[in-house]
């Protein structure tokens, strides 16, 4: 059985936030959390598949726009930007979160 794509958002302190795909979030969590200086938390962590790749570089390039881009796959964020990733992550609706992100 194929493991599936998930988009997941890891937390390190207070306002880190990596944005990133995986087969395994739990076990990505893992390997970033003995790396990194700050505790990690994976805070959300949703199947995606083949629209993954997608939403994770649209996040990753939105996010670098506004300069909130720190290194990598890492992001300085606010709640409420993190809040609204996850609001249109769970909505699942493509042409609506490329619509609303790029407004």
């Amino acid at each position: 059985m194929e493991v599936k794509k998930h988009i997941y958002i890891i937390r390190a302190g207070d306002h880190y936030y990596k944005i990133g795909i995986s087969r395994r979030p739990q076990k990505r969590q893992y390997q970033i959390d003995g790396a990194c200086p700050l505790k990690t938390e994976l805070i959300y962590k949703r199947e995606f598949g083949d629209n993954a790749e997608f939403m994770e570089k649209f996040l990753h390039r939105k996010f670098t726009v506004e300069r909130k881009h720190i290194k990598g796959e890492w992001f300085f964020l606010s709640e409420i930007d993190v809040k609204d990733i996850i609001k249109y992550l769970d909505a699942g609706d493509l042409i609506k979160f490329k619509k609303e992100f790029e407004e």
